[in-house]
C-alpha cells in the first residue's frame, strides 16, 4: 500500500485544538469573501471535524449531523461575502451556522413526528387464507 502524505495544517496553539481561538490570518476573511475556492477548501479542511462533532453534539444522530455539517459548508459559501472584512478566526462563524442548521434540522423532526401521529392508524389486513 502507497503512503499518502497529507498536507500539515497550521500548528495550533496549545489548549486550542479547533483553532477557534487561534491568531487571525490578516488576509483569510477577504479570500473568503472574495470567493477564493481554494482558501475555502482550506477552511473547510481545517473546520469540518470541528463542525461534524458539534453537530453530533446538538442532534444525537451521526447522520444528521453529516447533513447538518455539509448544509453548514454551503451556506457559508453562499453567504461568505457577509463575513466582516476585520475578525478573527473563522471557526465561530462556521459554529453559529451549524447551531441554526442542527435547529432547523430537530423543527423538522419535530414536525414529521407531529404529521404521523395525526394520521389514522392504517387499517389491520384481514386474513386471507
Amino acid at each position: 500500500m502507497e503512503h499518502i502524505e497529507q498536507p500539515a495544517r497550521p500548528a495550533q496553539p496549545a489548549g486550542d485544538p479547533d483553532g477557534l481561538r487561534a491568531p487571525a490570518d490578516p488576509g483569510l476573511r477577504a479570500r473568503i469573501r472574495a470567493g477564493d475556492r481554494e482558501t475555502f477548501a482550506d477552511l473547510y479542511d481545517r473546520y469540518a471535524r470541528t463542525v461534524y462533532h458539534h453537530a453530533c453534539r446538538l442532534t444525537g444522530d451521526l447522520s444528521a449531523a453529516e447533513d447538518v455539517m455539509s448544509e453548514t459548508f454551503l451556506v457559508a459559501w453562499r453567504t461568505r461575502e457577509q463575513v466582516d472584512p476585520e475578525g478573527g478566526p473563522l471557526g465561530p462563524w462556521l459554529l453559529g451556522i451549524a447551531t441554526n442548521r442542527a435547529r432547523n434540522h430537530r423543527r423538522g423532526v419535530g414536525r414529521r413526528l407531529a404529521f404521523l401521529a395525526r394520521q389514522p392508524k392504517p387499517k389491520e389486513t384481514e386474513d386471507f387464507a
